[in-house]
């Protein structure tokens, strides 16, 4: 008989039995000749060697870890594929996820829908490989990307800036169940001081500049109406290099920077110049015909950050021109070079 020590026996599914052959290192299925009874002594194989105990269960979780991968990506898989059978062409894989595509929704909202889903896994990782403390969002709006964040799991601090009182209800509403999540009725730019803000139909138009007739943004269909003024209010200015460390909480040493103030980002970042050496990663808003005056195009926006010393990191569409299918807005995310996680 070939010298063999066993240290144990497992009944698995189907009868067979997986034995582990301390000396050979390998697994072999076969019959248990004594049922479910475990061979746990040498003396059985006619040895009186001591294993290595230690070296067999590292071995064993190892192929343990990866047989469970394996499984998931087959159950992965199989979902995928069972879903496939009952839906049609109506489910598509990307990686190890399913995604449930709507056919009756047009092309523009079924695409938006991917760049919005990738958007969110992009920021996950960057959240996690930077080490963020802290994520201002300025422009919160109704909490939408607060909201895409807390989706991905990050739980970290979360101070929200929205000047307009009519948003900025929801989002009181929202940050009142999360005690990490702040709100600020401010507005983020490079002067300080009160100023009269001008409401928008749709109030995610809302800006502090006024709009240009003739940027081909217009021209997308229902764009137009909704930058009629419909009303005035007044509202709080501050830079936020003076404003940062009046915010009551711990002292936020490594911001992810997120800015959606229509046409405006570029006086908030202005206004946070003080405390850009804190800012490790920026998001804002990029578009090759400018919707607002004051405004430069993306190209002049990204050497700007680059003469500030952040790299392109990302970029998501925001508005696609449903006739030459051209990118008219778009998110870009920046990083500070030289930096690292903790």
């Amino acid at each position: 008989m070939p010298r063999q020590a066993s240290i144990a026996a497992t009944r698995f599914p189907g009868g067979s039995v997986g034995r582990y052959y301390g000396l050979h290192h390998q697994w072999c299925a076969n019959e248990c000749p004594n049922g479910f009874e475990p061979r746990t002594h040498e003396s059985d194989y006619g040895l009186h060697t001591r294993p290595n105990l230690g070296r067999m269960t590292r071995s064993f979780l190892s192929r343990a870890k990866r047989l469970r991968r394996r499984l998931v990506r087959s159950a992965a898989r199989a979902g995928a594929d069972h879903l496939r059978r009952l839906l049609g062409d109506l489910v598509e894989s990307v990686g190890t996820d399913t995604v449930l595509l709507d056919r009756t929704a047009d092309e523009g909202r079924r695409q938006k829908a991917y760049w919005n889903w990738m958007a969110e896994r992009h920021l996950g990782l960057l959240l996690q490989h930077l080490d963020v403390d802290c994520v201002l969002d300025v422009g919160a709006h109704y909490g939408e990307f607060a909201n895409v964040i807390r989706g991905t799991g990050w739980s970290g601090r979360l101070i929200s800036f929205e000047p307009q009182s009519s948003c900025r209800k929801e989002l009181e509403r929202q940050a009142a169940l999360d005690p990490a999540w702040s709100v600020l009725p401010i507005a983020l730019s490079d002067q300080e001081g009160m100023v009269r803000l001008a409401l928008r139909a749709a109030s995610t138009f809302t800006s502090l500049n006024e709009h240009r007739p003739e940027s081909m943004i217009t021209a997308v269909p229902g764009i137009k109406e909704m930058l009629d003024v419909v009303g005035y209010e007044e509202i709080q200015r501050r830079r936020l290099d003076t404003l940062l460390d009046e915010v009551p909480g711990p002292r936020p040493e490594r911001i992810f920077l997120k800015i959606d103030t229509q046409g405006h980002d570029e006086a908030v970042i202005t206004g946070a110049t003080g405390v850009l050496h804190r800012i490790v990663a920026l998001q804002l808003e990029l578009t090759q015909d400018p919707l607002y005056h004051s405004t430069s195009n993306y190209i002049n926006v990204i050497q700007t950050l680059d003469r500030l010393g952040f790299a392109f990191n990302a970029t998501f569409p925001v508005v696609k021109d449903p006739r030459s299918l051209a990118m008219l807005e778009f998110d870009g995310i920046f990083v500070r070079r030289q930096v690292a996680p903790t």
